[in-house]
């Protein structure tokens, strides 16, 4: 179980980096702008990994705002399940632990970062 969980650790670390478990919106990473014409500009970062630079610009190419997008809850979620995996055995409290630790991984992809 140990080798499947280090297997779903790497698998999905590489799928939240790759950004295929996001479902943001621009307007959820980018800071928010009154002006009207605008556009969002994405730039990944090197470190840490999965990580973009989002700055809202003019049509003329003025920086009017930028922010720093991380993707915590993909990677949250990641350990999570992995964890729920590496803790799964067929006794009952070892089968409860792996539930609980599958339901607080779907609940944190699903409920995501939230402006609290």
């Amino acid at each position: 179980m140990r080798l499947l969980a280090v297997c779903v650790l790497v698998v999905g670390f590489l799928a939240a980096w790759l950004g295929y478990l996001e479902d943001s919106l621009p307007a959820d990473e980018c800071p928010a702008v009154a002006a009207t014409e605008t556009r969002y500009e994405f730039q990944p970062q090197v470190w840490p990994p999965g990580t973009r630079r989002c700055d809202v610009t003019t049509p003329e190419g003025q920086v009017l705002a930028g922010g720093t997008y991380f993707p915590w809850a993909d990677y949250a979620t990641v350990v999570l399940l992995a964890l729920a995996v590496a803790v799964f055995r067929l006794r009952p409290l070892r089968m409860l632990a792996s539930l609980a630790l599958f339901v607080a991984g779907l609940a944190v992809f699903f409920i995501g970062p939230q402006p609290w």
